[in-house]
């Protein structure tokens, strides 16, 4: 049976759902924006990390640490160990850290990358850019200070200026495939920190 793509061909905005490599839905638009400019078949697709669920994990934290400092202020009471007042200190300061973190965890927002044939989308709360691979010019790479081989974060540089985001996880098979794709273009892959001092 012989399928025709004319459907397809003739209105992009149409364009069917497609499914992630690990039968993950891709977003309606998302298809169509790949498919508008032409970026072929998906290759990778990953979500990033659900800021509620980080939030929540936040502030749990923070409340634990809470409930420890007043649990040794508390046992001061009974234990004339001054010592122990520092430590309870110390337990507050790692809550409103976890406090912080927490808030700037929720404002990070919904991300998801969809790496296709020819080119990136990057979605931020339902917000895409489109990044094809001959408009690359760079990719900058994050790298963590005491471990020059785990990227914490990459950016897409775009010929006309755009910079584009790409989260980095620890199973990092995208920011690789990345590095991969720029490199095969003959564009520089850059170490983010190096490059601005």
């Amino acid at each position: 049976m012989e399928r025709s793509s004319e459907n397809v061909e003739q209105d992009p905005r149409q364009a069917p759902a497609a499914t992630g490599p690990a039968g993950a839905p891709v977003p309606e638009a998302v298809a169509a924006l790949a498919a508008t400019h032409g970026l072929g078949s998906l290759e990778l697709a990953r979500k990033g990390q659900n800021p509620f669920a980080n939030f929540g994990l936040g502030i749990g934290a923070a409340a634990a640490l809470f409930g420890i400092a007043a649990l040794i202020n508390w046992s001061l009471e009974f234990i004339p160990f001054r010592p122990l007042a520092f430590i309870a200190v110390l337990f507050v300061i790692g809550a409103l850290f976890c406090v912080l973190m927490a808030f700037a965890a929720l404002f990070a927002g919904f991300t998801a990358d969809y790496l296709y044939a020819g080119g990136l989308v990057h979605t931020k709360n339902g917000r895409a850019q489109v990044v094809a691979w001959p408009d690359v010019d760079m990719l900058r790479v994050r790298f963590k200070k005491d471990d020059p081989t785990r990227a914490l974060a990459y950016e897409l540089v775009a010929l006309d200026g755009r910079k584009v985001p790409v989260t980095a996880h620890t199973e990092d098979t995208l920011g690789t495939r990345l590095q991969q794709v720029v490199a095969g273009l003959n564009r520089p892959v850059v170490d983010w920190v190096k490059e601005k001092s």
